[in-house]
């Protein structure tokens, strides 16, 4: 993602505008920075900075250059080429020069020549490893074989992303979408325990989602998992975002949609299952025998407004009874006690809720909730869970969306 020093937008009449690329201007830009980074392969970052610097100099756009190198070592491996640990070489070294401080040339040299002596290895290679872990030391790794478009096209979906992490909230609106991408999106939200509801009237669905500029999600990694949404919603075609956006001195309201052209950089492959539900999935496959455990949960709609989507389902195979699991990693108090009511009166009847009950999961104290409720602290306690489910599993008779 694009830093906040590198962003380039302007904020007119209230709106932001972002500063996205231009192929008709930029696209020799994006060759130079391609061939550029594909030259230094092997060499440090110290190399490439004073490299970048003087292609920049050459440019108008100090930041687009900048921002363009940003997106591209995103997708290159930045090695430690050093033959021994450097943070044990220098505890060594500072341990044999201790009593021969203050420490000149010829004595740094001696010690240095020790050392080697000492590891069956050179002095060069010693003074190689020193401080082989620096980030400006770092050595560059092979480039993704990109072509300029394609570099412009990940610039552009960075640069929204990199806005994103100063968003207070965010509305996404799909006009009249598939079961199927209404279902990836609302995963995708689900997979990166973000906070948000849903709701539909007549074919628009709107998802308003808490923003990392929320005071109960201000944190990097919140800001990070919104702003990783963004590349699902770009695989619906009828979508528009409005974020509510706060910089350090200015504010508005970004809008986006379909004609601003942003790609996802893959194919979508429907796997939003966090590694805490793979685990506790197979815990309770465990448990649970004969019964089985899935991870793929229809998503039902009630009453055209609201959605339920299950993140596991129990089903006995003897009886064809199921009981449904959703699991709750974040949560505001009053929007949580809204949606519990909701899914009291017409949700189905054999889904359990997990919810997280640590300091972080949410607003609060957690209410006093009716019905099959598990309240954890990490992770969901599988052996819980299970008597839940067996409590109020029944044979399916709600419909579902296709």
């Amino acid at each position: 993602m694009i830093s906040g020093n590198l962003l380039r937008f302007r904020v007119h009449g209230g709106v932001v505008k972002p500063g996205f690329s231009n192929p008709g201007e930029h696209l020799a830009l994006a060759e130079q920075v391609l061939e550029l980074v594909r030259s230094l392969e092997g060499e440090t970052r110290d190399v490439l900075d004073a490299e970048v610097k003087d292609l920049a100099d050459m440019h108008r756009d100090e930041r687009l250059t900048h921002g363009l190198i940003s997106v591209l070592l995103d997708d290159v491996d930045e090695k430690m080429a050093s033959p021994h640990n450097p943070s044990l070489i220098r505890s060594r070294l500072f341990a044999l020069a201790g009593s021969r401080q203050p420490l000149g040339p010829v004595a740094r040299a001696e010690v240095i020549a020790t050392l080697a002596a000492e590891l069956e290895t050179t002095a060069e290679s010693i003074e190689q490893s020193l401080y082989a872990d620096l980030p400006s030391a770092a050595r560059l790794g092979a480039m993704p074989d990109l072509s300029p478009e394609a570099l412009l096209a990940r610039y552009d979906l960075r640069l929204a992303q990199g806005l994103l992490l100063s968003a207070r909230s965010m509305t996404l609106t799909l006009t009249r979408p598939s079961p199927k991408r209404l279902r990836a999106l609302v995963r995708a939200l689900k997979f990166q325990r973000l906070l948000f509801t849903v709701a539909g009237q007549d074919g628009v669905w709107t998802l308003n989602v808490d923003g990392p500029g929320s005071p109960l999600t201000s944190s990097a990694r919140y800001g990070v998992q919104f702003a990783n949404v963004l590349p699902a919603l770009l695989h619906d075609t009828d979508w528009a975002l409005t974020a509510d956006c706060i910089f350090k001195t200015r504010a508005g309201l970004l809008k986006l949609g379909p004609d601003a052209g942003l790609q996802p950089l893959r194919r979508e492959t429907g796997m939003w299952t966090a590694a805490e539900e793979t685990a506790l999935a197979e815990r309770l496959t465990t448990l649970a025998a004969p019964w089985q455990v899935s991870l793929d949960g229809e998503m039902t709609v009630l009453d055209g407004q609201h959605v339920v989507l299950p993140d596991l389902v129990l089903r006995d195979p003897e009886t064809g009874r199921e009981a449904l699991i959703e699991v709750v990693w974040r949560w505001r108090r009053a929007a949580f006690e809204r949606r519990w009511e909701v899914l009291r009166r017409l949700g189905p009847k054999n889904l359990v809720l997990a919810i997280a009950t640590n300091d972080k999961a949410g607003d609060g104290a957690l209410p006093e909730l009716p019905g099959p409720v598990h309240g954890f602290k990490q992770v969901p306690n599988a052996r819980t869970l299970l008597a839940l489910c067996r409590e109020v599993a029944t044979v399916p008779t709600f419909a579902r969306s296709s």
